[in-house]
């Protein structure tokens, strides 16, 4: 019985991470239009917004980064190509 509530557990904190993962990376669509924009500058601004703790919590400091670099990667990509 103890493992059925440990792989619920599991299940529900794997969903509450991708959950967090797609809002970041929605955010980001939302807040960060230029390619030129640093980590740092963006932090600053998406840390006002009410959903960051959530996301903070659940996503790890490294987990955020890649997923911004990736962000500016594909923003620097749709510039090349207009």
């Amino acid at each position: 019985m103890s493992t059925a509530l440990r792989d619920r557990d599991k299940e529900r904190d794997y969903h509450l991470k991708s959950e967090a993962e797609q809002y970041f990376r929605v955010m980001l669509t939302d807040y960060v239009k230029n390619s030129d924009d640093s980590w740092k500058e963006v932090k600053r601004i998406i840390r006002k917004d009410s959903n960051w703790s959530d996301i903070s919590e659940k996503l790890d400091r490294s987990l955020r980064e890649s997923i911004f670099k990736e962000h500016i990667s594909n923003l620097k990509k749709k510039t090349k190509k207009k």
